[in-house]
């Protein structure tokens, strides 16, 4: 993703960094499960360790398992 590697990203604190992410993901996590869970699941994964938090949305895939991961917590 080319966010990653835009300057406002990169010079952004980590809080900045989670923000930026979960705005790109929510449309995403939307579309996989209904829109009473795309928020919580969203929050869900912007609170992981930013590094896997990096990992998880780095592919389309990855997103899937997280979020496949987080409907089965909720569940």
């Amino acid at each position: 993703m080319q966010m990653f590697t835009s300057s406002k990203f990169i010079q952004g604190s980590e809080r900045e960094k989670k923000h930026m992410i979960g705005t790109l993901i929510f449309k995403y996590v939307t579309h996989m499960v209904t829109t009473d869970f795309s928020p919580k699941i969203t929050g869900m994964i912007i609170d992981l360790p930013i590094a896997e938090l990096n990992y998880s949305v780095s592919t389309m895939e990855t997103l899937k398992v997280r979020v496949k991961d987080a409907v089965t917590l909720l569940v």
